[in-house]
């Protein structure tokens, strides 16, 4: 499903985006590229959150490396992107074993409709990198669509979020209710 706005299809350029971005350093340099001969970094996963099970936790980077989960009824600030598209920065946390400081995962991330907002559905690969504290992490980038069509729709809107990973023959999945709201 390609973001909408009832009457409005979203440009052809949203329909190849890729979710999950590629995580920042702790100087706010890009990580080094993945190894391509790596083979926990290889996505065989389908976004369904099948396999054995791990925890899985949706949340909003903090300062210095910090993490605050989102729970349902929690605030969730919406940016509005350089492109003019709104959209929802999160960080997502795996407390997965594995022998390699990544894994990579296929994600994928559905915002129900609401009113005139015909709903979201993304899905893409996404590395989750070893954070230092006994966590993966991968941060994403949900895009919600057009910021003038949807941004009066879904500020101040309650949503429902749901999201599964898998692959590696792992796989979660949650839900989460919340509020939108405008990053000032």
């Amino acid at each position: 499903m390609v973001p909408t706005v009832k009457g409005l299809a979203a440009p052809a350029s949203l329909r190849l985006l890729l979710v999950a971005a590629a995580g920042c350093g702790s100087d706010g340099e890009p990580d080094a590229p993945p190894d391509a001969g790596d083979p926990a970094l290889v996505c065989d996963g389908e976004g369904t959150g099948q396999g054995d099970a791990f925890e899985l936790r949706l949340g909003l980077a903090a300062p210095n490396d910090g993490f605050v989960e989102l729970v349902d009824g929690d605030s969730c600030p919406v940016v509005t992107g350089a492109q003019g598209l709104l959209m929802l920065i999160t960080e997502l946390r795996a407390d997965i074993e594995t022998e390699t400081d990544a894994i990579c995962m296929f994600c994928s991330f559905q915002v129900a409709p609401i009113g005139e907002f015909d709903g979201a559905s993304l899905s893409g690969s996404a590395v989750f990198r070893d954070d230092g504290i006994g966590e993966l992490r991968s941060q994403s980038i949900i895009i919600l669509g057009p910021a003038p069509q949807v941004k009066p729709i879904l500020v101040d809107a309650d949503v429902q979020l749901s999201l599964a990973c898998d692959g590696h023959g792992r796989g979660a999945a949650i839900e989460r209710a919340l509020h939108l709201t405008d990053q000032q």
